[in-house]
């Protein structure tokens, strides 16, 4: 602090200072890059001048970077290879709101004062790479409108698209979110409308978009990850306490900005930010090197099929599950009792095994010591005992 006071403050006392002014030189750097990126031709070149230190979020930076961010996130071929995706949305990171609050969802406060923040991100993800390809900060809690928005960006560029993944899926007897996409012309070339197999259990049998009663759309979903989005947003939600403190502007161009990072890890196959108990899960297991993490709420599940092609789709999944643990709970208990008759046979068959030997060894010791006339007799007693012994024993354990 002294030294800080001494070389940039005449006053010592304003080296509190020193965090704001560092963080401002942190944004005019990165703003500084990735306009260097934006502009490459020479008449781009002219408006890195029109960037100014003391506002470089300003002249409508972020109109040009949002636009640049979208079109130049995926590559041609990359936009080809997307399939299938998974959209959903996220409101631990946030960005503050500059006039009034807006709604949010959940139960309020108990003080009764309204969150001046809106409610989050919504992105887009290829459940195949795990890579972002759109995004968007939701002024209004998470809707159809907002999917859509998104998803109109998606759709221009990714032309083999027939698959999508929403989580936020509203179940009346039929579902809305299918309703609301089905009969937007465009939105035509998707064929499959889904949820993920672990909020499918909240629906209903009849929900057309359950993978779980959908035969169709569990056999679309056998390889895919629909689940991708809970994944990336674990690493994404440990940004919030460091976001939620910038101002509007600074927070929505810090998150495209860590968004493309995130790509272009995973673009090199650097994957230790993400969930470890997902990525490389079969190799780090082999390896005895993966440990489970200590909450379980972020899980990235396991691809959303898991049925095989030659068994039907179970409607009443549960039951199913239930009447299976029930099974091998009675076989594992019946077994039990099996293994310990037969220890109990083996220990009085060799208790019989015991007294004929005695029993030899009595005859030859009673030769000697009484009436040869006396011997047969109580050898035959003996013998009787022994016989009824082992013929009990044969009834109670049914073993020959």
């Amino acid at each position: 602090m002294f030294a800080q006071g001494e070389a940039m403050w005449e006053n010592c006392d304003q080296h509190a200072r020193w965090r704001m002014e560092y963080a401002n030189a942190q944004l005019c750097y990165q703003v500084l890059v990735e306009a260097t990126q934006m502009w490459t031709t020479p008449s781009g070149r002219e408006q890195l001048f029109n960037i100014l230190v003391e506002k470089p979020l300003g002249n409508h930076f972020l109109d040009f970077y949002r636009d640049w961010w979208h079109r130049k996130q995926f590559s041609l071929a990359e936009w080809r290879a997307v399939n299938e995706v998974v959209i959903d949305g996220h409101e631990k990171a946030s960005a503050k709101c500059h006039g009034p609050p807006p709604v949010h969802v959940g139960r309020p406060r108990k003080d009764g004062a309204n969150k001046h923040r809106q409610n989050g991100w919504f992105m887009v993800m290829d459940p195949r790479s795990g890579m972002v390809g759109s995004m968007t900060g939701m002024e209004e809690p998470q809707n159809d409108a907002v999917a859509k928005n998104v998803l109109r960006k998606v759709i221009t560029h990714a032309v083999n698209l027939n698959c999508v993944s929403y989580k936020m899926c509203v179940c009346v007897c039929v579902c809305v979110c299918l309703k609301s996409f089905a009969t937007d012309k465009e939105f035509k070339q998707v064929k499959y409308w889904s949820i993920d197999r672990f909020h499918a259990k909240a629906h209903s049998a009849s929900c057309p978009c359950s993978p779980i009663h959908v035969r169709r759309l569990d056999l679309r979903l056998r390889r895919v990850t629909s689940s991708i989005a809970e994944q990336t947003f674990s690493w994404f939600r440990g940004y919030a306490s460091s976001f939620n403190t910038k101002a509007h502007d600074t927070h929505v161009f810090y998150v495209p900005l860590y968004v493309k990072m995130h790509n272009n890890l995973v673009r090199q196959n650097r994957v230790q930010h993400l969930n470890a108990f997902s990525a490389r899960s079969k190799i780090a297991k082999a390896a005895h090197v993966l440990r489970k993490p200590a909450s379980s709420k972020y899980h990235c599940r396991r691809p959303a099929s898991s049925v095989n092609l030659i068994k039907p789709v179970h409607e009443k999944l549960a039951n199913k599950v239930v009447k299976n643990n029930a099974a091998r709970k009675f076989s594992a208990g019946l077994r039990e009792l099996v293994e310990e008759a037969q220890a109990e046979a083996a220990r009085e068959r060799q208790q019989l095994n015991e007294g004929e030997e005695l029993l030899l060894c009595l005859q030859g010791t009673w030769t000697v010591m009484v009436d040869k006339d006396f011997i047969p007799q109580i050898s035959l007693v003996v013998t009787k005992v022994l016989a009824r012994e082992r013929q009990r024993l044969e009834e109670a354990t049914g073993l020959g």
